[in-house]
């Protein structure tokens, strides 16, 4: 994990009242959920998407096909695309097979199409 990465998530979670020198050995999620009736839970896949979906829209990204799975995509796609190997972007992504991390071997060169194409100009540009 890039230092500057870990100092960030450091901070974070030593907002959460998690002292810094606890964070190695840590099994506490890392975003957890703050309404009242989850708070301190792992977030569900469906309180992500909601998050990343109004993210989205207050960006002014309002297409149903920008979803918090399209930015996985993206960044599969971008790892290879930047010259990071399958078994890296396999890692990453925490698939399971290297099969799965195969389909987007298939996707590089088309960051024009969809989605893709938005969310990478967002992050990069």
């Amino acid at each position: 994990m890039p230092d500057h990465v870990y100092t960030v998530l450091t901070d974070y979670l030593t907002t959460r009242g998690i002292d810094a020198k606890d964070i190695p050995a840590c099994t506490e999620p890392l975003f957890t959920s703050t309404s009242n009736r989850s708070k301190g839970q792992t977030l569900s896949t469906r309180s992500i998407s909601k998050i990343c979906k109004t993210r989205f829209i207050k960006a002014g990204f309002n297409d149903p096909k920008w979803t918090a799975h399209s930015t996985r995509h993206t960044a599969g796609i971008l790892s290879l695309e930047l010259g990071h190997s399958q078994r890296d972007t396999q890692l990453m992504l925490r698939h399971a097979s290297g099969d799965t991390t195969n389909i987007y071997l298939h996707q590089i060169g088309k960051l024009g199409n969809s989605a893709t194409a938005d969310i990478s100009k967002a992050i990069f540009d």
